[in-house]
């Protein structure tokens, strides 16, 4: 019994900081009509959807695996982001700004904690997209599969910075030094987005393999998907806000390059079968 309110109120937790990043997306969309956001306030991204994918990745995966997914999250893409930000070789020239707080290496420290907020929810996702499930199956499959899931994980998080990265760069939290094609951003930008979170995502599905993920408790629908329902918020306030900010081609863009493997989810989910 005591084990059931633990894991219960655990949940009631992650749930609480779904509901409050779901009112700061919100309040993030709405800009354009309500006026430019504190800097303080982008600050509390990471804090709720970091703290609800870590919440949400140890009842589900156990804290070992979230934990271990976390940690090759952050210290993988700091090193790639030190690299990128030092030799403009794997991103392309850019800096960051003082926007984001204290840096290291060039880095705020806030970036490679930041990474996994959206790691999870993607790895999610890939699971549910490849087997219905959003527990890996035991054993991960062979190497072949795994760095299929892997790819397939990479391109879903890449996805996410399609839209975002306009955006960011939109509201000054770094500068690119050179004049992308993509609305202003490099295309090597999104090739070494593939690369590093390929990396990520294969190191983890490969510990996945040996040890399988064990939840904290019962494990319901409804809150099993949870990561995906996050995705689709993401895709859904950057349709809304660059429609806001009159920026039509990148609103489809968020649309088409978000919202597609969101719509596959969604109709996997009303099927029969899921």
């Amino acid at each position: 019994m005591a084990h059931f309110r633990t894991s219960h109120t655990w949940r009631r937790g992650v749930v609480a900081l779904f509901a409050a990043y779901t009112l700061l997306n919100t309040y993030f969309v709405l800009t354009p009509l309500l006026g430019a956001a504190p800097s303080w306030a982008y600050l509390l991204v990471p804090l709720l959807l970091g703290g609800f994918s870590l919440g949400h990745a140890i009842y589900l995966l156990g804290f070992r695996h979230a934990l271990l997914f976390l940690g090759i999250s952050s210290l993988v893409s700091l090193g790639f982001e030190g690299v990128g930000v030092a030799t403009g070789a794997i991103y392309g020239p850019y800096h960051y700004t003082t926007h984001l707080g204290p840096r290291l290496w060039g880095v705020p420290l806030v970036v490679p904690i930041s990474w996994f907020m959206v790691i999870y929810p993607a790895y999610i996702l890939t699971n549910y997209l490849a087997d219905g499930v959003v527990i890996a199956r035991a054993g991960g499959g062979n190497l072949g599969r795994r760095m299929g899931l892997s790819a397939l994980s990479a391109t879903l998080m890449t996805a996410w910075d399609v839209p975002m990265d306009p955006q960011m760069v939109m509201y000054g939290h770094w500068v690119w030094h050179v004049k992308g094609d993509f609305f202003g951003i490099p295309v090597q930008n999104y090739i070494g987005w593939l690369v590093t979170t390929g990396v990520i995502y294969i190191i983890y599905r490969q510990i996945e393999s040996r040890w399988s993920p064990r939840p904290l408790g019962d494990v319901p629908t409804g809150f099993a998907r949870m990561p995906i329902y996050l995705y689709t918020l993401l895709a859904g306030g950057y349709v809304l806000g660059y429609v806001l900010l009159h920026q039509p081609a990148l609103a489809l863009t968020a649309f088409f390059a978000m919202g597609t493997p969101c719509l596959i989810a969604w109709l996997r989910a009303e099927s029969p079968q899921a």
